[in-house]
């Protein structure tokens, strides 16, 4: 999801995805499974680490008490794609808390 205010962060997102997604294309034939996981929102430190205090305001405004996903809740989603029986690959997992729509 792009928003305004973070190009290149949302540039790097896309960068990501791209990439796994060729390394899927050039690992299959090796029988190598690639999923790329996408959080939304997850409960991390990052307020306390921004440390320019215009940005953390931003951000802390941005996304204030919204629900965030947990760990917990990515580490299902991974457990997810490496369960599956060898002929599958999940490409991607894109979740998010229920309250970021």
């Amino acid at each position: 999801q792009v928003s305004l205010g973070s190009a290149v962060y949302c540039a790097s997102k896309f960068a990501v995805t791209a990439f796994s997604e060729g390394l899927r294309l050039e690992l299959h034939q090796d029988n190598i499974r690639v999923t790329a996981i996408e959080p939304g929102m997850v409960s991390t430190h990052l307020l306390e680490q921004i440390t320019d205090p215009g940005v953390r305001e931003t951000v802390r405004q941005r996304y204030g008490a919204a629900e965030r996903l947990t760990a917990e809740d990515v580490a299902e989603a991974v457990l997810y794609a490496v369960v599956q029986p060898g002929r599958v690959n999940v490409n991607e997992i894109l979740l998010r808390p229920l309250s970021q729509g």
